[in-house]
């Protein structure tokens, strides 16, 4: 704003505008000062899509299972486990609450956030796991997930693409945000009325 703009954030899930994923993310949106337009937001309004419904036809590109200790806690999670019940778990497999942040996620609704954080091992547990195989998923149900096309090319290892998967802003949200920007605010700036007062 002392630098000479308008302001609006906003934070936007992810489920709201047709990525099947409660993920949030803060957006910032500024315009100059001398345009004299208020920034704003595009509004949600997309029913979420379960994780069934985007998974439906998906084929997952590698199986990556659950072995040791993760597996044996695994099994005692449901899909959808409160915090709770997953310290309990983890108390009962590993002899204390901490180390394991997996989520077992649910057919019903979106996914939880995807976070750039998988790990594979058999000491430490962290990722989402499929709602009834004990595995993790697959690089192409997190593209699913994340509304990247199936025919997204990504590089690198597993944990490398997990995370890049994780880190991105869904492209579905993406494109929400760059059409609105387009029709509401660009629509404003470049009109006919305003570019003659100018």
């Amino acid at each position: 704003k002392s630098c000479g703009y308008q302001v609006s954030a906003r934070l936007l899930n992810a489920s709201h505008y047709g990525v099947p994923q409660a993920r949030e993310r803060l957006i910032l949106l500024g315009l100059r000062d001398d345009f004299d337009i208020l920034p704003s937001h595009p509004l949600g309004r997309h029913a979420p899509i379960s994780v069934r419904e985007a998974l439906r036809d998906c084929t997952p590109s590698e199986i990556v299972p659950l072995f040791g200790k993760n597996l044996e806690k695994m099994k005692l999670i449901r899909p959808g486990a409160t915090a709770k019940e997953k310290e309990r778990a983890a108390l009962a497999i590993f002899g204390k609450k901490g180390g394991f942040t997996f989520n077992r996620i649910r057919w019903g609704a979106p996914s939880p956030t995807i976070l750039k954080t998988v790990s594979v091992s058999g000491t430490f547990g962290a990722g989402l796991v499929h709602p009834s195989q004990d595995r993790y998923l697959s690089i192409s149900e997190l593209k699913r997930l994340g509304s990247f096309p199936d025919e997204f090319q990504l590089e690198g290892s597993f944990e490398e693409r997990w995370a890049r998967i994780g880190n991105s802003v869904p492209p579905l949200l993406m494109e929400a945000i760059a059409l609105h920007i387009k029709d509401a605010i660009l629509a404003k700036v470049n009109s006919p009325a305003r570019v003659a007062a100018e």
